[in-house]
């Protein structure tokens, strides 16, 4: 599976998770974990247990009401927490084709759900991001906020309600760059005269929109628990 695929099927998703660590003569050793987000490629499991990059693990939870899924896998990254937990990233060995494309299904049809909760969920950004209109002025802006659906943006420049602009923000701290058209709507000049605008994403694909919106859960979740 290419790295583009492994990253669009990943949703943040809460299930019973089965999790042994392997040693080197393939017995097991039961751990409790819970799922923090899921994909075709592997899952991020929350534990106590104590890992390291390169453990063999064997995981085990329900695709589907007729699928249970025993896969082995390597921990790939491994991230301390508080309270003495560890969040590890964790690489799916290659999947049955069938195994796969049911993965696959369930994985959509939750990233669907999460989809409709949380369509007008915005992150908190501050991101630079250069702008061009139909007549190829380009401009500087700073992104305010941002969803799937529309960003928030400031700039010097007066934009018009209705006007069509191509966007493009660098993928740096946020975890994903946007290169799309947006459409430009509701529009005021604040007190320094700098234009505040609400842009509507017209072209963002769907990669884009996934991490977008599994980013703004994360926020929305931190915000909730007060992180």
């Amino acid at each position: 599976m290419d790295a583009e695929r492994r990253e669009f099927f990943r949703v943040m998703v809460r299930l019973p998770v089965s999790c042994a660590a392997l040693d080197e003569n393939g017995r097991t050793s039961l751990m409790v974990v819970r799922s923090v987000d899921l994909s075709a490629g592997g899952v991020k499991v929350v534990t106590e247990h104590r890992l390291v990059p390169g453990n063999r693990v064997r995981v085990v939870f329900r695709v589907d009401d007729e699928t249970t899924a025993r896969l082995d896998a390597t921990v790939l990254r491994v991230e301390p927490l508080e309270g003495q937990l560890f969040r590890y990233a964790i690489d799916f060995d290659p999947l049955d084709r069938s195994v796969e494309q049911r993965l696959m299904r369930a994985v959509y049809a939750v990233e669907q759900l999460n989809a409709g909760r949380h369509k007008h969920v915005r992150m908190t950004v501050w991101q630079a991001m250069r702008c061009r209109t139909q007549l190829g002025e380009t401009f500087g802006a700073h992104a305010l906020q941002i969803s799937a659906d529309d960003a928030q943006i400031i700039t010097r420049r007066l934009l018009r309600e209705g006007e069509r602009v191509n966007v493009t923000m660098e993928d740096g701290e946020l975890g994903f760059g946007v290169d799309a058209d947006a459409i430009v709507g509701s529009v005021h000049v604040d007190a320094r005269g700098s234009c505040v605008a609400t842009i509507a994403w017209d072209n963002l694909d769907r990669i884009t929109r996934a991490a977008i919106l599994r980013r703004s859960m994360e926020q929305e979740r931190r915000d909730i628990a007060g992180d």
